[in-house]
């Protein structure tokens, strides 16, 4: 009787270590699958996505509609990284405190400002967006330039010159 009574507390042992590796297995590759992995976007969701930003591409941009884009991209990027979308898009300005500001995410998915910073896709190092001048000069006109990533047609990058 002792030795069927070891046995089977021996094979429920062995049981809830199967079902403990089946659930970590589980675990990880759902973790895995939310990665932030944009090519799962229907070409409707990638159009959707990008019809946001395309109407304030343009050679003859006021200032007012810069910051509103301004403001569209920073918000698309906050939720970006509360819903793991993927989505993110790096923005450079004239800020109108005078150098340039790149708005972007860091490699960790943060949302991230950087003072005198390129079009880096994600942005390195870089500050709060609430740390920097998210305007630009509204008495100027600005061409507003937007880069799609080649492979999946999504805006990547947005580059904002003042004429």
């Amino acid at each position: 009787m002792e030795n069927a009574s070891k046995a089977l507390i021996i094979a429920g042992s062995v049981l809830i270590a199967v079902m403990l590796v089946t659930l970590g297995i589980f675990v990880f590759n759902t973790v895995a699958n939310k990665a932030t992995d944009t090519s799962k976007l229907t070409e409707q969701e990638i159009a959707s996505f990008n019809s946001i930003f395309s109407g304030y591409e343009g050679e003859s941009v006021p200032g007012v509609r810069v910051n509103a884009l301004i403001k569209t991209v920073m918000n698309s990027n906050i939720s970006s990284a509360v819903e793991e979308k993927g989505t993110y898009i790096t923005i450079k300005y004239p800020a109108s405190s005078g150098g340039t500001v790149s708005l972007g995410v860091n490699n960790k998915n943060e949302p991230k400002a950087v003072i005198n910073g390129g079009l880096d896709n994600p942005i390195s190092g870089g500050t709060d967006y609430n740390s920097v001048t998210k305007t630009v000069s509204t008495t100027h006109i600005y061409s507003v330039k937007i880069n799609k990533n080649n492979k999946t047609g999504i805006i990547k990058t947005i580059e904002v010159t003042q004429k």
